[in-house]
């Protein structure tokens, strides 16, 4: 019997294993192999520098760094090209935005991830902004659905693997622990994206899931290596070929691709992309975001073998290999983890 039960094989459940398995632990994944998911389709995204006050990404300095490191590692074992580094360029759409970009630069907050700041008629790519904009480096994108596809390849081939729904009917309620298939020393821990709403142990957790579409397009009159942010954002990927997102969107939770979404991303895109475009590709998942946007992470208060590890809303890519790791060390250790995450923040709401 495997020493750890991983239910889901989302960015969160992948990375998990992987730190236990680099750490010699036995683990078994259960995940059924939904095709959309909100990992498999990700543009996989990161920016050190977000939000309209141009702050850092939280745990920058620590996560970033981690991220990449992991990534390159699972490029060698896996075989397969995962870390994009990429400047990006955030225009400005508004004087107040850009007079608050350019008071964080100059209280040197954001200095080190700095390129430059452009004026709007010396823009680097051929792009609509009036108004100029800031080139910030040390971000990029993970090709988040070759690496869940690469791992799922990896787990099976190890025997790590399980492709099956969980079957709730496989646990006994103890009287401080459950017993899996006759086991009580197992520890379980659920990483099952938006679908932790139907955990019956764990599904009153305030979780605020969020639908999110995308468009693939193409334009050869565009010709941007830059990842462009301006309320959407434009990812190349190769081939004049980018990704073109995200819509957000909190009540009908599907992956049903809609034309509303199209057409808002459409008309948000001929504003900024002054060339034609070919719409090519249109997908929809539902990220697991929570209401104060910080993971959700630890064991159940009453069975002790029983624990979560969820809630990377729209930054799973550099939060995934952060919390994975910390997680593995409190697992087999005892090592406290980052406490904004912690579940205990939740006391009595599950």
């Amino acid at each position: 019997m495997p020493e750890y039960i991983i239910v889901g094989q989302g960015l969160a459940g992948s990375m998990l294993s992987y730190f236990l398995w680099k750490k010699d632990k036995s683990f078994m994944v259960i995940d059924e192999g939904r095709e959309i998911t909100s990992s498999a389709i990700a543009a996989g995204m990161f920016n050190p520098v977000t939000g309209r006050r141009y702050n850092k990404t939280w745990l920058a300095e620590e996560v970033l760094p981690l991220a990449e490191e992991t990534y390159r590692a699972l490029e060698e074992m896996l075989y397969v090209k995962l870390y994009y580094p990429k400047k990006i360029l955030r225009i400005f759409p508004s004087e107040d935005e850009k007079k608050e970009a350019l008071l964080r630069l100059s209280s040197g907050q954001i200095n080190e991830y700095i390129v430059n700041v452009f004026d709007g008629e010396d823009l680097p790519v051929n792009i609509t902004a009036p108004l100029g904009a800031i080139e910030i480096k040390g971000g990029g994108n993970i090709d988040s659905g070759a690496f869940i596809t690469a791992y799922r390849k990896w787990l099976k081939s190890n025997g790590f693997l399980v492709e099956e729904k969980f079957d709730w009917e496989d646990i006994v309620f103890e009287k401080e622990r459950v017993n899996w298939r006759g086991d009580s020393d197992t520890k379980i821990i659920f990483c099952e994206g938006y679908y932790v709403q139907q955990n019956p142990l764990f599904g009153k957790l305030p979780f605020s899931p969020a639908k999110g579409e995308i468009l693939t397009i193409k334009s050869p009159g565009f010709k941007c290596e830059y990842l462009i942010n301006k309320g959407i954002y434009i990812l190349p990927v190769g081939d004049d070929i980018y990704k073109v997102g995200t819509t957000y969107e909190w009540d009908e939770l599907d992956e049903i691709p809609t034309e509303k979404a199209k057409e808002e991303l459409i008309s948000k895109l001929t504003k900024i992309l002054p060339v034609s475009f070919e719409v090519i590709g249109h997908q929809a998942a539902v990220r697991p975001a929570t209401y104060d946007r910080r993971p959700i992470i630890g064991m159940h208060t009453e069975y002790k073998n029983v624990g979560i590890l969820n809630g990377y809303g729209t930054k799973g890519v550099i939060l995934a290999p952060y919390f994975g790791s910390q997680f593995a060390d409190f697992l087999i250790d005892g090592k406290p983890f980052n406490k904004e995450a912690d579940m205990a923040r939740f006391k009595g709401k599950r």
